[in-house]
């Protein structure tokens, strides 16, 4: 069977407003074969959250979905247009794995606003947000994608340094371990930050 979610929003404008069409916590996450596309979350994964557990999602698509501080001069973070995971602080052995996914025309930032260039707003991984936490043996990985046409938007005057990784953003310990093969990233872009058009950026 083929599980959709589509045409939601979560707009609760604080921490956790996060998972526009599927929030999941504290548990081991397999989804494959589904479908979610045109959601919304205020800051972290417009489409799909996982946070603490591993996590597997697989033969998927993942399109046109948003985490969005809607108004820079908020000063509000945003992570994961299309796909936020996080480990969280657990001293576990955990996987984290996106394969075979079409993950487009995502989109991470604020809406409208100027965020000017003293303020740290952070917006990352548009299509995907990856984060692994230093405790415990972590792996990432990212075999066989399509991400493309991802975008970090109108981020006027926001510090670039906080600016990464339109198509997937990573993060993870020096002694964890990353796999990428197989993936095709295609235009993916952060607009207003052409120093910071990175399809797929490794911390």
């Amino acid at each position: 069977s083929k599980f959709y979610a589509t045409g939601t929003s979560l707009n609760d404008r604080t921490d956790d407003g996060a998972g526009g069409a599927l929030y999941f916590y504290n548990l081991n996450l397999t989804l494959d074969n589904v479908t979610v596309t045109d959601s919304q979350a205020w800051r972290k994964g417009g489409g799909i959250y996982h946070k603490f557990g591993d996590a597997t999602i697989s033969n998927s698509t993942i399109t046109g979905n948003r985490a969005s501080n809607f108004d820079a001069t908020n000063g509000v973070d945003a992570y994961g247009g299309g796909v936020f995971l996080n480990t969280g602080n657990q001293n576990l052995d955990l996987v984290q794995t996106l394969s075979n996914n079409t993950i487009q025309n995502n989109a991470v930032g604020a809406v409208t606003g100027n965020a000017g260039g003293a303020v740290d707003l952070r917006a990352r991984g548009a299509g995907a947000y990856v984060y692994s936490n230093s405790n415990g043996n972590k792996v990432v990985n990212l075999t066989g994608n399509n991400i493309s046409s991802n975008t970090i938007t109108a981020l006027n005057n926001a510090r670039s340094a906080y600016i990464k990784g339109a198509g997937v953003y990573t993060f993870s310990d020096s002694s964890h371990t990353l796999n990428v093969s197989g993936n095709t990233f295609n235009n993916n872009n952060a607009t207003n930050q052409s120093s910071l058009n990175l399809s797929l950026i490794h911390i």
